[in-house]
């Protein structure tokens, strides 16, 4: 009887620790760590005139673009203020409103700054409106980060750069605040004059955050 109720112990210890008896691998139970991409692999340009090996040495810098702490209160806002009518029509946000308000929770920039840090890339702080992150390291670096690898394309009109040949990931629990990755791609040529041309067409005051400028910077 003794036997029994140790083995039955030492089954119950083992559960309760998080292996699996009969593979002695840890259980995860909620999926966590899941792998869950944060983007898509690149397609291959048509006009690829050489394609080589990536610079693993080779510095990248990246913008983590994060999911707004309540979507559906963000499109909520940007409808009031773009309908004629509405009492918040044209009532743009001043600058340092966006981020407290919609921009990402203080919780979900912690965790993806630390993913980022333990994965070997250096961060920075979030931007302003609390929607991205800065982070960069070596191409091999990034590429550990993101589980992924790169190809050096350079093109027929002499444009030459990095992209990633598949989908960026990142664990589930933290890809649930990310939007993308920009700079891993580096054939797209940038737009990060967008929201400044846009508030200044809307004709609002230089800083505020207009429907276009919010469209641009929270697109996935």
């Amino acid at each position: 009887m003794a036997s029994r109720r140790l083995v039955r112990l030492g089954a119950v210890c083992a559960l309760a620790s998080g292996f699996l008896v009969a593979t002695g691998e840890p259980a995860v139970a909620d999926g966590a760590d899941r792998p869950v991409a944060v983007g898509a692999a690149v397609s291959t340009p048509g006009d690829v005139a050489a394609v080589t090996a990536a610079d693993p040495d080779a510095a990248m810098d990246l913008t983590v673009v994060l999911a707004p702490r309540d979507q559906a209160a963000l499109d909520a806002f940007v409808a009031a203020v773009s309908t004629p009518g509405s009492e918040q029509y044209r009532r743009y946000l001043a600058p340092g409103e966006f981020g407290p308000r919609f921009g990402a929770s203080p919780q979900a920039v912690a965790a993806v700054s630390d993913a980022l840090r333990k994965a070997g890339l250096r961060v920075g702080p979030v931007a302003d409106n609390g929607l991205s992150i800065r982070a960069s390291g070596t191409v091999a670096e990034v590429g550990t980060a993101f589980h992924t690898s790169f190809k050096r394309y350079r093109l027929t009109s002499g444009r030459a750069g990095l992209a990633n040949t598949t989908a960026p990931t990142l664990p589930a629990s933290v890809a649930a605040h990310v939007q993308g990755v920009v700079g891993l791609d580096q054939l797209i040529a940038a737009t990060s004059a967008v929201t400044t041309r846009t508030a200044r067409a809307a004709g609002a005051a230089p800083g505020a955050v207009t429907p276009a400028a919010l469209a641009a910077a929270t697109a996935g």
